[in-house]
């Protein structure tokens, strides 16, 4: 299901579950807190508990990993309309890649006890 909603002065689209329904969704939102992000900085670190889902509502953000030689590989960019934080926060592991903001963004934060009661 692609669902539209409005926040702040703006309509973001995002792809959910075919098994929520509208007012289920908005009933999501409002437990969401928004986050703001600077040019630079981490959302959350590959390591970390997997304790919610992030919808993108402004920016761009990468999500990155270590590789086993040390190094940085950038796995995708995402923008706003996706989301990201959902494979760990479902599956009860800890994060697996580091997600980064590539300029100033803002994300919708969902904790994984709210989503829990929608399943």
């Amino acid at each position: 299901m692609t669902t539209t909603v409005t926040t702040q002065s703006r309509s973001v689209r995002w792809v959910l579950s075919e098994e929520v329904d509208e007012q289920q969704v908005r009933q999501l939102l409002t437990a969401a807190r928004r986050r703001r992000f600077a040019k630079g900085e981490t959302v959350f670190h590959e390591g970390d508990p997997g304790e919610s889902l992030h919808l993108i509502d402004k920016g761009f953000l990468a999500v990155r990993v270590t590789t086993p030689g040390g190094e940085v590989a950038t796995l995708r960019v995402l923008r706003s309309g996706q989301h990201f934080g959902d494979l760990a926060m479902l599956s009860s592991e800890h994060r697996s890649a580091t997600v980064t903001a590539l300029d100033k963004s803002e994300t919708l934060e969902l904790p994984a006890t709210t989503i829990r009661e929608f399943s």
